[in-house]
Formats: structure tokens, sequence, C-alpha cells
């Protein structure tokens, strides 16, 4: 079995050949690679960036089949000072419909320890996933996708 992490354009999608059923919530993390990317969860190589820049990027996760974690569009604020402003920035202010759940996922759904993740919509993502990524049929088909 061969688990490959391939990029689509600045994103990251994660499969395995032959494609398993599922993958385990905590399989992406096994490394720390989730965690990695979180400043207040590891010290390198972020203690060589200069604090007064903060973080300017956080992570989109569309997950597809993670044995563990609905199906679902979530994201990983790598910042949590920062989270009422993402949630401000990111509210439809003139469709209902379109406002996300910000639910923290913790260990007992799943989530690795200590992870700032959040489900933002549960539901089948794989056509939304495929359509950011120009149409590009493995972001779709794997077991999460990384924008």
């Amino acid at each position: 079995m061969v688990q490959q992490a391939s990029h689509v354009g600045n994103s990251v999608c994660i499969t395995q050949y032959p494609p398993p059923s599922h993958l385990h919530a905590d399989s992406p993390n096994k490394d720390g690679i989730l965690s990695r990317v979180v400043p207040a969860l590891t010290e390198i190589p972020w203690d060589g960036w200069p604090q007064e820049w903060g973080v300017k990027v956080h992570l989109a996760l569309f997950v597809h089949r993670v044995e563990g974690l609905p199906l679902g569009l979530y994201f990983l604020v790598r910042d949590e000072s920062q989270l009422e402003v993402l949630k401000n920035s990111m509210k439809h202010e003139k469709d209902e419909l379109v406002q996300f759940a910000w639910i923290r996922i913790g260990e007992e759904h799943g989530a690795p320890s200590g992870l700032p993740l959040y489900l933002l919509a549960q539901g089948d993502v794989r056509n939304p996933a495929q359509r950011v990524s120009c149409d590009q049929e493995i972001a779709g088909d794997g077991m999460l996708y990384l924008f």
C-alpha cells in the first residue's frame, strides 16, 4: 500500500493506492503533520519566524472518507486569537443559508489532541473540493483534501 500526498495547485490531497474505504481520523496527524502547521502546538520552524508577523494563512479541509469524522468542510485555525475575526470575515450578510456552523471538533469526535479544528458544514463535499481545484478529480476522490 502506498500513501501519497499530491499537490494540486497550492493544496494537498491525501490518497492511498490501492484506495482503502476510509482513512482513520488521526492518520493525517500520526506524524504530527497537521499539528506542525499550528504554531501554538510546535516550536520548530515557527521559533525562527518573527512573532509580530503573525499567522496569515489558515487551512480548509474537505473531508470525504475519514473514519471518526463526519463528511464535510473543516477549518484548521492556526492562531486561535484570530477566531472571531475569521468567523466575522466568513459571514455572508445577505444569505442565511451560507452561514457556517463553527463547531469545535475535539478528541471525542476523532480529532487529534489540541488541534484547533472546526466543522464549518457537514455533508458531501467531493464536488466542491473538485470544483475549487480546477475540476481535478483527485481532489474529490481523495479521503482528505487540504486547501
